[in-house]
């Protein structure tokens, strides 16, 4: 308002602001300021209006006018209900400021003779808090994000408070409906661990605070790692430009309220996103493999309604451009693979919704998975790893490592500390998390009733930290699947490499996964490992197994050493009547035993022996069978034979009757008169006598002389 002369006095008493192109609902209760101020700005609130039916309209003014240029300035203060992207503008009507005079000044009687609209409007946009991380971000790193099409590596923005808003063209659209996999690292040029999470402004309110606008945490990422954070667009996020902020935390969990809470050091990242409608035919979702094998691996998802021409999966090798693409029926949310996947390959699978012949869903976000080695025998040669043909830190070919925790800390290889060598593998601490963390050796071929012997070296990295390790097994490289225990699981303490050993006794025949478990508390130090060898356990049994010295009630067995395989501990032998199976009985650590219980005459016997290796039995042997007289063979003088053990007419056990071919044959009889006890007869016979009686065998020293007497 321009004032001329300095004669009286000018006063603003009256002035109607009318919007344009504004909606009264946008503006603020009052929210329509008038000031007075300079050419370039506002100065001193005048007073304060609503729009009412677009105008507001300011009486009862008192601003006294100067002489020169008077300056006037309307602000608006938005409602919280204003939408976004809406326009706000203002005029002055001709003869909406009203001036009164006094003291002589003379106002002119309708101001301004012409409309007011200076040149330009605004649009209503949102202006988000800016958190503040004290020590910024020069040591703790939001390195990568990526989710979609918007794919950012950054490195600290070096701004203050480590906080950057990215212009719009690193940006990407995302569907309402859809859920999507944001990939977020820390960057190695960080001293610490960090952990990452993800807000988003849905319904466009100007904060992140409302339900469903928060997502993750991951663990604490050590310097380099990097992890996935799910993303689902809600269905009811609101359409249009939307703002999405990713931070990296040190030594802080974030939560769901942290969008602007203030840190000590840390790094923030805010995207312009746009989201639109969701799609007619909804992505699946929660697209996962499992029972990845060497050659074969079975994927799952969930289940999108309408999608009644069922599904299309596809899969290729990462390093190929070619898909691979196979149909599944509606309702079913599973497929395996044909048997024709490389080994130890990696690959990357995809799923799609089909809901008409002219409606299919995008293909989902790829999972990776890497196929498995072929499985190792160690019938004949033990599997051994020193982990010296890696390239430090990549894990040994065909190992698989699995962070369970996801913190980024895992197993991997190094030049440190080796047993033998100069390489070993390590699992190192995190300062915030414990320790839960698989390495897995390749599949070993393994036989039901076999026994297999694993050794490995292990030690700590200090002796003041109580470390845990353990080892266990089962029929995939995964946590889940290690469902058979064995005797290792110890505290680790000591800095000299100690040896474990363990036997493994499969439960049935197939593939069997070692895996070692570091499971320690958070922040102590790293456990080391080397030298692993998994061999069949080999306990052999004994040779040549014979029966010697048999008598009526005993026997003598012997045996050729075990002089390969694993080291016997001693021998166990059997004997059993007959040829019935062998059955556990006395042991020895000599070559030879005697039977271990009185034998019974005239029976015959099968004898077995078997070895034992440090708690694993050989087979048994071949039986080898024997029977045992019917009495002694051979007698010392002095011998007596009265007949009296005899049955009537047999002759006594181990005398032989022999007739010549005529005549009768010695028997025995009752004592006739003039004798006692039994007798040795002969009957009378009609034909020629020819009949022999044999006693046992005697036995005699050449150069003595025998007396023979009989009665």
């Amino acid at each position: 308002i321009p004032v001329t002369g300095n004669n009286g006095n000018l006063t603003l008493t009256a002035l109607k602001v009318t919007s344009r192109n504004t909606t009264d609902a946008d503006i603020a209760t009052n929210g329509v300021k008038l000031w007075t101020g300079t050419s370039n700005a506002p100065v001193s609130e005048l007073a304060a209006q609503s729009f009412n039916g677009g105008v507001a309209a300011f009486s009862n003014l008192t601003k006294a006018l100067t002489s020169g240029t008077n300056y006037l300035w309307v602000t608006y203060n938005m409602a919280s209900t204003s939408i976004v992207g809406n326009t706000v503008d203002a005029s002055i009507e001709a003869g909406d400021i009203t001036i009164t005079s006094a003291n002589g000044a003379t106002a002119v009687t309708s101001y301004p003779a012409a409309q007011l609209n200076p040149a330009g409007s605004r649009t209503i946009d949102l202006i988000y808090c800016i958190p503040a991380t004290t020590n910024g971000c020069t040591e703790d790193i939001l390195d990568k994000v990526q989710i979609n099409t918007l794919n950012n590596t950054s490195g600290c923005n070096g701004n203050t408070y480590g906080y950057i808003s990215y212009p719009a063209s690193i940006t990407t659209t995302l569907q309402q409906t859809v859920g999507y996999t944001a990939a977020v690292s820390v960057g190695s040029a960080s001293l610490s661990s960090e952990y990452i999470a993800i807000w988003a402004d849905w319904n466009k309110d100007g904060d992140f605070d409302d339900a469903g606008e928060f997502y993750g945490p991951t663990a604490n990422l050590s310097p380099g790692a990097s992890a996935n954070i799910p993303v689902t667009v809600p269905a009811t996020a609101t359409l249009g430009t939307t703002t999405m902020r990713v931070r990296a935390i040190y030594d802080n969990v974030p939560t769901s309220t942290g969008s602007c809470t203030a840190y000590s050091y840390g790094e923030t990242e805010d995207y312009t996103i746009t989201v639109t409608a969701a799609p007619a035919c909804q992505t699946p979702t929660a697209l996962a493999g499992n029972n990845i094998m060497n050659n074969q691996a079975t994927f799952t998802w969930s289940a999108v309604t309408g999608a009644t021409d069922g599904y299309l999966i596809r899969y290729k090798k990462t390093a190929d451009a070619t898909w691979t693409t196979a149909t599944v029926a509606a309702g079913t949310l599973t497929y395996t693979t044909p048997s024709t996947l490389s080994i130890n390959t990696a690959y990357e699978v995809q799923v799609q919704s089909v809901c008409s012949s002219s409606s299919s869903s995008t293909f989902s976000a790829s999972v990776t998975f890497t196929t498995l080695c072929d499985a190792i025998s160690v019938a004949t040669t033990p599997y051994t790893q020193g982990f010296e043909s890696v390239t430090v830190p990549a894990m040994a070919d065909c190992f698989t490592i699995v962070d369970d925790n996801s913190d980024g800390t895992k197993w991997l290889t190094a030049t440190g500390t080796p047993r033998t060598g100069t390489k070993h593998a390590q699992i190192s601490y995190n300062t915030n998390n414990v320790m839960n963390d698989w390495m897995f050796a390749p599949g070993i071929t393994m036989t039901a009733g076999k026994t297999y012997d694993v050794t490995f070296y292990y030690r700590s990295s200090n002796t003041t930290a109580a470390e845990k390790l353990r080892l266990k097994y089962g029929t995939s490289p995964t946590a889940a699947a290690m469902t058979n225990t064995t005797t290792f699981d110890q505290t680790v303490s000591t800095t000299t490499y100690t040896m474990g050993k363990v036997t493994v006794a499969p439960p049935a025949t197939g593939t069997y996964f070692m895996g070692w478990q570091g499971y320690s508390a958070k922040d102590l130090y790293s456990i080391f490992i080397d030298d692993i060898t998994i061999d069949e356990w080999t306990c052999e049994l004994p040779g040549s197994v014979a029966v010697t010295g048999i008598t009526t009630t005993a026997a003598t067995l012997s045996w050729n050493a075990v002089t390969t395989g694993d080291p016997v501990q001693f021998y166990q032998i059997s004997v059993q009547a007959g040829t019935a199976a062998a059955q556990p009985g006395p042991t020895t650590v000599t070559l030879t035993a005697p039977t271990y219980f009185p034998l019974t005459p005239a029976t015959t016997y099968t004898a077995y022996v078997r070895s034992f290796c440090s708690g694993v039995w050989s087979d048994w042997t071949e039986g080898v069978t024997f029977t045992t007289p019917a009495c002694d063979t051979t007698a010392t003088v002095p011998y007596l034979l009265d007949f009296d053990s005899a049955t009537v007419p047999a002759v006594p056990e181990c005398t032989v009757a022999v007739a010549g071919g005529t005549g009768n044959n010695w028997q025995t009889a009752v004592a006739p008169t003039g004798f006692t006890g039994n007798v040795l007869s002969y009957p009378t016979a009609t034909t020629a006598a020819d009949s022999w009686f044999f006693t046992k065998g005697v036995q005699l020293e050449a150069g003595t002389y025998y007396k023979i007497s009989y009665k």
